[in-house]
């Protein structure tokens, strides 16, 4: 059989919320209705069916919710409670075409968050999305012995999205280290981290303009290009606080850059100035080199370092990098300081 990919249709979300009303009719304020698979994501490809997702409260009582979406035109499709017996799968059709699916399920359990949490990542991040895209159209030129086939041969890259969106989830998590505790950013940080815009000494090694807006502006601009960074699954940089103190000292983590036409991830710090020649930055960088390769993201991380910034590149290396090439980035000479797993 051959599976057919079309592109994607603002349909699909006005066919789900018609379903949604007509659900929402016969379950009242018993379940949450949430549109997943690919006919959910916005410029994703997909086969032309809606997958709706039911979670409920109490999952004895599913099978009360069956033949009230029945009636609606579903047929229950009992085969695979053997191997999924946490869910209920009903499935609708217009002149014997699938044009629908139902997955009940308890709300809030692992399959839930799963779905929820691979839509959201191919929602925000338009490489994975584009990835996934292509995958599917090349997939689709093949024969199938069943959709379930089908299905198996995209296994691959969901785990790989799934590992990539639970090592995010773990890393926004936040973690400590001997002087420091490691958290995400609030925009509530942004008067704490307004004194780095004022006589920094390393301005002129940023790719900022630090005249552009007043320093609390700018400091609430750093700040939501991290939150971006969170909700895009990018990583991004994470509050370095003072363990004793709790105060901001300054900030470190993983980003996702792409540099010379090449993807990277790149462990990124700065400190405010009042905290320079501590060994914070080192000790933070440090972390976030082992949490990359603990988890298997990369097989090397990189610092992205102005050409004179002899701090920076000081703290590259007592992270265990080695200075690699030369190049420009945002219009600003560079060098790469890079670490592999293998030499660590």
């Amino acid at each position: 059989m051959k599976i057919v990919i079309e592109e994607y249709s603002s349909d699909w979300r006005i066919l789900f919320e018609l379903e949604k009303e007509k659900l929402e009719s016969v379950l009242g304020n018993s379940s949450i209705i949430e549109h997943i698979g690919s006919t959910a994501v916005e410029g994703l490809g997909a086969k032309p069916i809606i997958d709706i997702m039911i979670g409920v409260t109490d999952f004895t009582q599913v099978s009360n919710y069956i033949q009230p979406i029945v009636e609606l035109g579903y047929t229950y499709v009992y085969a695979y409670e053997d191997v999924m017996p946490y869910r209920r799968f009903l499935t609708k059709e217009k002149d014997g075409m699938r044009t629908h699916h139902i997955h009940m399920i308890e709300k809030d359990t692992e399959f839930w968050v799963r779905h929820l949490s691979f839509r959201d990542c191919l929602q925000n991040n338009i490489a994975d999305r584009e990835a996934y895209f292509n995958l599917k159209k090349e997939l689709a030129e093949k024969e199938w012995k069943d959709g379930n086939d089908y299905a198996a041969a995209k296994t691959e890259f969901i785990k790989a999205i799934e590992k990539k969106i639970s090592n995010q989830r773990q890393y926004r998590q936040g973690s400590e280290t001997v002087h420091l505790v490691i958290r995400p950013l609030s925009i509530k940080d942004a008067e704490d981290w307004v004194p780095f815009f004022i006589n920094n000494p390393s301005d002129k090694f940023l790719a900022l303009s630090f005249n552009a807006s007043p320093p609390l502006e700018q400091s609430k601009s750093w700040i939501e290009r991290q939150l971006v960074r969170y909700r895009e699954n990018r990583y991004g940089l994470l509050a370095l606080t003072d363990k004793i103190t709790g105060k901001l000292v300054g900030m470190c983590g993983l980003l996702t850059q792409e540099v010379d036409s090449q993807h990277e991830l790149e462990i990124g710090y700065h400190l405010l100035p009042a905290y320079w020649g501590k060994g914070l930055a080192t000790e933070a960088a440090v972390h976030f080199k082992r949490f990359a390769f603990d988890n298997n993201i990369t097989d090397s991380v990189i610092s992205i370092i102005h050409i004179n910034n002899t701090l920076s590149q000081r703290v590259a290396e007592k992270n265990g990098m080695r200075k690699t090439m030369h190049t420009t980035y945002y219009n600003m000479p560079i060098c790469i300081y890079r670490v592999y797993k293998d030499e660590d």
